[in-house]
């Protein structure tokens, strides 16, 4: 089991304070308010004793509600539940769920006015951003799904985001780490046994390639737990062929939501091009949208499907059906 340890807590009095921050860190903002909580009978109490002070005594309690700090002479304090989730989930996202799908695309007609289709889709998510990746179907009338559309010719699902890691050809350090659009990949020495494990190889470039691997989950069954453990591909982005000693992970569908994934490192042989991925666009249908402009009847009776991610997964949208009737 991984433990969320605190490196400083600070309160500002009055006053922004700044605080610098560090590669892996999870940043919760709060204040103090004057919500009351009744400290319920039911609930699981501890004894917490100082480890500086080993007389001092305070409570603890956990209920459903929130999470309480109580002591005799002073008021308690407490930090509602939904708060403490959200420290977790930031530490590890498979503790969230995968989007759930509020609206799904209506099937379109395009007869020349105007000149396009918008297809959009909605879900609810307790995890930021969300992406949106559209098929289409293989032919008119199928089931079936080809690749994820990028942005060209008839077709705007918006810009992908995207971002660089480069190392300076010195291999990395054992127990160092990098950061991928928000997951985390640590680096190891020996069988990769844990999520997120990436071997170190014989030099840096074999240790991208292993990494590469990782975030696409490259042929598991013989390198997953030889090469990293991963359970799943990175929800969120692919990652190309190691080049002159860089790697470039792209997210799988356009949208502004992925330029907010977090990409560092604490190894100083590598080195992002930016603190996130960046330089992903919104399609001119809106964030989300799958906008098709054809330009002739070819695409009567084609299928699209919108796939929802954030870092816990995605979930389907239900398919929807084009017809065009261009005279």
């Amino acid at each position: 089991m991984k433990t969320i340890l605190p490196r400083s807590v600070t309160v500002a009095a009055g006053s922004a304070t700044t605080v610098t921050t560090q590669p892996g860190d999870i940043v919760f903002v709060g204040q103090r308010d004057d919500i009351t909580y009744a400290i319920p009978a039911q609930g699981v109490s501890v004894g917490n004793l100082s480890p500086v002070a080993r007389t001092f005594f305070r409570g603890l309690r956990l209920t459903n509600e929130a999470f309480y700090c109580f002591r005799a002479g002073t008021e308690p304090l407490a930090i509602d539940i939904s708060s403490l989730v959200k420290i977790i989930m930031a530490a590890n996202p498979a503790m969230s769920a995968a989007p759930t799908i509020t609206y799904d695309p209506d099937d379109k007609t395009c007869d020349g006015t105007p000149s396009y289709v918008d297809f959009t889709a909605a879900a609810d998510s307790e995890l930021d951003p969300l992406m949106f990746v559209w098929r289409e179907s293989t032919v008119a009338g199928g089931t079936s799904f080809g690749n994820p559309l990028t942005k060209g010719g008839i077709y705007d699902p918006g810009v992908q985001a995207a971002g660089t890691l480069t190392s300076n050809n010195t291999n990395v350090t054992a127990g160092n780490f990098v950061i991928v659009a928000g997951k985390m990949y640590r680096f190891v020495s020996t069988t990769p046994d844990a999520e997120g494990d990436v071997l170190v190889g014989s030099d840096a470039d074999g240790t991208l390639t292993n990494l590469k691997d990782a975030i696409n989950r490259d042929s598991p069954g013989t390198k997953d737990g030889v090469k990293y453990r991963c359970e799943n591909a990175h929800p969120f982005v692919t990652c190309g062929a190691v080049t002159a000693h860089a790697v470039t992970v792209t997210a799988i569908g356009g949208g502004t939501g992925p330029n907010s994934l977090p990409t560092t490192t604490n190894d100083a042989t590598l080195s992002w091009g930016a603190d996130t991925l960046e330089d992903g666009e919104a399609s001119e249908g809106g964030e989300g949208a799958l906008r098709i402009t054809p330009s002739d009847n070819s695409k009567t009776g084609f299928n699209y499907i919108c796939s929802i991610h954030n870092l816990a997964g995605f979930t389907y949208t239900q398919a929807a059906k084009l017809t065009v009737t261009l005279v």
